[in-house]
Parts: structure tokens; sequence; C-alpha cells
């Protein structure tokens, strides 16, 4: 049975997501959008005031035309912080946020060691060492996520990580064990897709594909506003969908994994096959950019498989935007055409309606999902499929003004 205390938390999540839309709004207002009595907004807003969640702004100005101006009700900056960790196959970054989205802090450091002992260990001294520097002493720490780039279950158990040599590591709970707060795991891919749709302003479309592209090549599926994790929580491995190098009937089968055509190290390997002397990823960036023959020749050639996979993750998924995120985004311009060519000649007419764009967070994307899996569980409206999926459900939109 839907008790007061259910309801209630309905009622002032969906107040929070409106302040969060909106900036600073008056409680006549949100009585108005949300159809609330102001009784009961007076209510609720009293009782997150209390908790220092939201704060009144006396300067506002209300939108109304008549009678006195309104007390301005807005999420309050310092009422809360979040910690985002991205553990990658080269790196850990920490960062902090407030409940503006603001980042309080950001640091990195090259992985030390692939031991999951080892990383625990640097991990834990980067969360406390941010904590210490940017989160004011006795302030609400709401919680810790993580992303890393392997297969999780639905328990949230990182079943295999290939790049870092890991499996079936309950890491969420070995830090939950060091930390006075809830700890939120997800792959790095899901996150990042997350934080897309969460923090990147997508307008409109609720079906996105999230392309991570780094030394391995993952992906975040969002159908119906929900990342999609699967029967068994490991959806989204593209970078492991296998391609054939040859179908022959008289002989055996062989095929090639899709990250390794378009992932970092398949990049540079065929950069160096075409006359590259470097692995150094940002170098043959700047060679890139400078149009040395071979590196442009190689950036051609990965842009066409890179489109070419699109093209039937677009057939089969039919989303409303394909989003490139991870390092090798930044090549973003060079797969438009061959995708746009590939699409004029697709039997389905629905494939030139899907938008590519770039992630907005580029290399920021999977630390920012990380601090979102922690951000969106404040923001969360409880729905009946939370107790049976470990999926994360984004609120569909406001009402609007106008309405």
């Amino acid at each position: 049975m839907v008790g007061p205390n259910f309801i209630k938390k309905i009622n002032q999540t969906r107040i929070l997501n409106l302040l969060r839309v909106e900036g600073t709004i008056s409680r006549a207002e949100i009585s108005r959008r949300l159809r609330l009595t102001r009784s009961t907004v007076s209510l609720l807003t009293a009782d997150l005031l209390q908790r220092k969640i939201i704060v009144d702004t006396r300067t506002f100005e209300s939108s109304q035309q008549t009678g006195r101006p309104g007390v301005g009700m807005q999420l309050n900056p310092n009422g809360g912080y979040c910690i985002g960790v991205e553990i990658g196959v080269e790196r850990i970054r920490v960062i902090v946020i407030d409940l503006m989205v603001k980042i309080l802090s950001d640091t990195q450091q090259p992985l030390d060691s692939k031991d999951p002992a080892r990383v625990v260990e640097q991990t834990v001294g980067m969360i406390q060492k941010a904590r210490l520097e940017s989160i004011k002493e006795n302030s609400r720490l709401f919680g810790i996520g993580l992303t890393v780039p392997g297969m999780l279950n639905r328990a949230k158990v990182v079943e295999y990580a290939l790049d870092l040599g890991w499996r079936d590591l309950d890491l969420r709970h070995i830090l939950e064990e060091k930390f006075d707060a809830p700890v939120y795991l997800e792959n790095d891919a899901n996150a990042a897709a997350l934080a897309e749709f969460y923090f990147g302003g997508i307008d409109g479309g609720e079906n996105l594909f999230y392309l991570l592209l780094d030394v391995g090549v993952g992906a975040g599926i969002i159908i119906d506003r929900t990342i999609y994790t699967g029967s068994f929580g490991t959806a989204g491995e593209i970078g492991h969908m296998r391609l054939p190098v040859m179908i022959d009937q008289e002989e055996p089968l062989q095929t090639i994994p899709f990250e390794e055509c378009v992932g970092k190290r398949a990049l540079l390997a065929k950069y160096r096959k075409l006359g590259g002397v470097t692995d150094d990823f940002s170098v043959f960036c700047q060679q890139v950019d400078r149009g040395e023959p071979a590196a442009i020749k190689t950036i051609s050639l990965w842009a066409n498989m890179l489109a070419l996979g699109i093209l039937n993750i677009i057939d089969v998924l039919n989303p409303s935007h394909i989003i490139l995120g991870g390092p090798l985004a930044r090549f973003y311009n060079y797969v438009q055409q061959p995708l746009f060519l590939l699409q004029q000649r697709d039997y389905f007419p629905s494939a030139n309606n899907v938008q590519l764009i770039q992630s907005r967070f580029k290399e920021d994307a999977c630390a920012m999902g990380a601090a979102a899996l922690v951000y969106e569980s404040l923001f969360r409206v409880v729905q009946e499929h939370d107790v049976k999926s470990s999926g994360y459900w984004i609120p569909k939109p406001l009402l609007q003004k106008n309405e």
C-alpha cells in the first residue's frame, strides 16, 4: 500500500526536478506547474529548506504580473556533494560536483597497477584527498559513483574487465566499507550515456545510443528514457561484437572484435602499417591536424569502418541520437560524411532521421557519468520497475510553463 511518506517523497522529488530544470521558481509557480495545493507545497518545501537541500532567494522576481514578488526557491549549491570516480585502463580520475553541477575538484593520476587491491588503495587515497580539499567540514556527501571499463552483472559485480584483467570483483561493496556514504558502480559507457542524457541537454528523443571510443569500445543504451542493461546486466558490449574477416563454406569462419577495428589500439596499429612512426595517440592527433598523408588515410579508413558499425546500430535499435564520446570522438567530423553516404543507401528510411552528435563532455564523459550516478539518485521518481531492474529511470520532461 502506498503511504503518505511515499507520496511525500514523490512530490518532493518532483519539486527538486523542477528546480533542477528551472533554476529559481516561486512556491506559487511550483503549485501551478505540479498541480499541488499551495499548502502542500509550503509543507514540502519547508522540509527541504530545513534539510538545506534548497534555499529561498528573497530577491526573486515572480513572473506574475500583479501582486507582490514571490519568494523564489532554488537548489542549494552547498546542500550536498557528489563524488565521481572514473577507473580507466590508463588512469584514475576523481571529480566533486555540487547540486548545481559545478565541478569543485578534478584530479587524475596514472593507474599505478591493475591489481585490484592496489587500485582500491589508490582510489581511496584520491577520494579522501578530494573530499578533504573541496568539501566543507560537516557537509553532506550524497554518495560516490564509480565507473569501470568492464561487464557488470545485475548485482553490479564486475564480472569481466578485459583490459584490467579483473573477474568477479565486488568493487562496490569493497569501497562501501571504506566510506560513510553509498557507493554506485556502473559500466563506463552506461554512466557516460546517463551524463549525456542528464547533463548534456539532449533536445527531445527518448532513445539514444552512446558510443564510447577509447582503448576499448563500449556503448550505453537508453530505451524509453531508461538505461538498458539487458537480462543479465551486460548489454552494450558492442566492442566484443564479432565481425567476419572471411566467410567461406570450405573454411572455418574467421572473425574479429569490433573494437579491434575501431578502438585506439587498432587506429594506431593501422597508422604504423601505413608508414606512421608513433604509437602515441596525442602525437597521432597532431599529425591528423597537420594533414599528414598517412594519418589522414588512417583516419579515413577508421571513419568508414566506424560508420558501417553505426549504421548497423541504427538499423537494429532505431535510436533518435547516436552520440560519440571518449578520446576518439575528436574525429567526429571525419565520420559524418561516410555515415551520410551509407544512410542514403540504407533500405530503412528511418535511418536518415537519426542524429549523429559529438558528446558534450568528450573525454570528461565517464567522470561526469560517475558523478551522475549519485546525482541522478536524488532526482529519481520511484517507479515500480526500480525494484525489478537495476536500470536508471530518467524523469520525463516537466510540464511546460504555458500549460
